[in-house]
């Protein structure tokens, strides 16, 4: 027993629907068409026969910093909601856990996240079994519901805590969907083998990443899969290879003479500044980089550059790049197809539905392929050389398994990413700073409850507005 308090999702679900908010945990009339494409992955699951009364979950954790410490935060989210852009109206907090309290076992398996994980595990398959019964004025039944978990989502970190996962980027054996390693005893198995004949390729989902006598505890969940498991291209590649690659790309550029206005490197940065502001109010793009500087990408002799900005301004950085590219020659055509495939698939990612159709996937594919090969190209380029750009960082490989792993529903991993729900880790880190810390996570859930009517209400309306 964990003497802690959660907000229960099967608790919340029911009182939402009895009060009216079940348009908020998803449109019923888009059921069908969703379980018909993603049952293609998962053809066992207790959903099947029920796809018209079967609703879709995900959840995320994520550790924010507040009251001198880090907190490991979870919600859900109803993968069907309305409203998937406003995080206020579709991530719902379950608790908050002091990693302070964090205990481990001799085999390092976090047991406090373990126990956690079982409670959030028995109440959603709760909602899975019992289900949700919407009833008519006269108190018979007019729907039996039930909700199912089919997402994980989270950066690296969460993920490999909440699964135990045995394969991580600070070991030998890197990654938790195939046998990837560093190289170490054999190149061939090293991540950074993207040939189509790496050996890892023939071993995605073919071994558990965790120990043998191990059973995380979410992965009872009912209709589990190690493929609803999901990479977060937030951190994988604006908080990962994104970072490496403007980095890298800037460096380049202006350690040229001739490409940027400025009599050396600092100047160059300087006009380098004023385009890419330019470039970001042009196109109506917030910018939280102050400027272009040594400091600001991590600029040394003895040490790959990485771009010290936020996820959004990654992307900003990545789009006048590829403007830059366009306008005058960069006079590396590998580098500039680099930052165009990568613009273009991102984008394509960021425009598509949930389900890709089979054109979207087939160039999803081309793109990814392109990116991660030149990309490639660069690091090897620059290791022969003896030069410090373009890392290949075990985020790469993850990076590598979004642009290869194919679904038969097509589904896009752009859902997978975490941008919303950053914000939702946010507010409650700001309400965490008001309380005290022994009676913090508490408060919180208190303080959200107290607010939730009030939330659901707007988000009906936004909700009918926006049909």
């Amino acid at each position: 027993m964990v003497a802690w308090p959660f907000l229960l999702p099967n608790v919340l679900v029911r009182a939402m629907v009895s009060h009216g908010f079940l348009r908020l945990l998803g449109d019923l009339q888009r059921l069908e068409g969703y379980w018909n494409q993603l049952l293609r992955d998962f053809p066992e699951h207790p959903a099947r026969g029920k796809e018209t009364r079967s609703i879709p979950l995900t959840l995320y954790g994520d550790e924010g910093n507040a009251l001198g410490g880090s907190w490991m935060t979870f919600h859900f989210q109803p993968d069907l909601s309305p409203l998937l852009s406003n995080s206020a109206c579709s991530r719902y907090l379950i608790t908050t856990v002091p990693s302070s309290m964090y205990v481990y076992d001799e085999d390092g398996v976090n047991v406090t996240l373990q126990a956690v994980g079982a409670i959030i595990r028995d109440s959603i398959n709760d909602l899975g079994t019992r289900g949700c019964t919407i009833r008519d004025e006269s108190g018979d039944t007019v729907l039996d519901l039930q909700f199912y978990l089919v997402n994980f989502k989270g950066d690296w970190k969460y993920i490999s805590q909440l699964f135990c996962l045995e394969r991580y980027a600070t070991r030998e054996e890197v990654c938790w969907k195939c046998m990837a390693t560093k190289g170490t005893s054999d190149e061939s198995w090293s991540y950074s083998n993207v040939s189509d004949d790496a050996p890892w390729r023939s071993t995605m989902y073919s071994q558990l990443p965790w120990p043998n006598h191990v059973v995380p505890s979410l992965t009872s969940v009912l209709g589990f899969s190690l493929k609803m498991i999901g990479v977060d291209i937030l951190h994988i590649w604006h908080l990962g290879v994104g970072r490496d690659l403007c980095a890298s790309a800037i460096r380049i550029l202006a350690s040229k003479r001739g490409y940027w206005r400025g009599r050396n490197q600092e100047e160059r940065l300087k006009t380098a500044t004023q385009r890419l502001k330019w470039y970001a109010k042009q196109n109506r793009h917030s910018l939280a980089l102050s400027k272009l500087s040594k400091q600001s990408l991590s600029w040394k002799t003895d040490a790959f550059p990485e771009l010290k900005a936020k996820g959004y301004d990654c992307f900003v950085v990545l789009r006048w790049l590829v403007w830059e590219a366009g306008n005058k020659d960069i006079g590396n055509d590998t580098l500039a197809t680099a930052l165009w495939s990568a613009d273009c698939w991102l984008n394509l990612l960021a425009k598509s539905s949930m389900f890709l159709s089979d054109l979207e996937e087939s160039n999803r594919l081309t793109l990814g392929r392109l990116m991660i090969n030149t990309y490639a190209c660069l690091a090897t380029h620059a290791v022969e050389n003896k030069q410090f750009l373009f890392r290949l960082r075990p985020k790469f490989h993850l990076l590598h398994h979004l642009t290869i792993d194919t679904r038969p529903s097509n589904l896009n991993s752009n859902i997978h990413a975490t941008w919303i729900d950053e914000d939702g880790v946010k507010k409650w880190m700001r309400i965490k700073r008001q309380v005290h810390k022994r009676t913090a996570t508490i408060s919180v859930i208190q303080r959200f409850v107290l607010g939730l009517r009030t939330t659901l209400a707007r988000g009906m309306e936004l909700a009918r507005s926006s049909q």
